[in-house]
C-alpha cells in the first residue's frame, strides 16, 4: 500500500512539474522551463527508484555473504534473507522475555 501511495504521489508531482514546464516555456521563461523540467526528471527518478529496497552492506558483511554463499551453495539473496529473518526472530524473542 505504501508503495502505491508513493508511486501515485510521485507521478502526480511529475505531472504538476511537466505542466509548469510547459507553462513556463509558453511564456518564454526558459529558466523556469528548465527548472520545472529538471524537477520533473528528478521526481520521476526518485519515485521509480523508491521501492527497490536495496541495502548497502559493510565490506566485511559483503565478504561474509560471498564466502558463505560459495560454501553453502545458496544465492547471496537467499542467504541474506535467511540471516535477516533469524535476526528479526531474535529481536521478537528478546522483547517477549522483558
Amino acid at each position: 500500500m505504501n508503495r502505491l501511495i508513493t508511486l501515485v504521489s510521485g507521478l502526480t508531482l511529475v505531472v504538476v512539474a511537466v505542466v509548469g514546464c510547459v507553462d513556463a516555456a509558453r511564456d518564454d521563461r526558459i529558466s523556469g522551463a528548465v527548472l520545472f523540467g529538471l524537477l520533473a526528471v528528478g521526481i520521476a527518478a526518485v519515485t521509480l527508484g523508491a521501492g527497490r529496497g536495496g541495502v548497502v552492506l559493510r565490506r566485511d558483511l559483503a565478504t561474509w555473504v560471498d564466502r558463505t554463499s560459495a560454501v553453502t551453495g545458496e544465492s547471496p539473496d537467499e542467504l541474506t534473507s535467511r540471516a535477516v529473518s533469524r535476526l528479526r526472530a531474535g529481536f521478537g524473542t528478546k522483547q517477549d522475555n522483558k
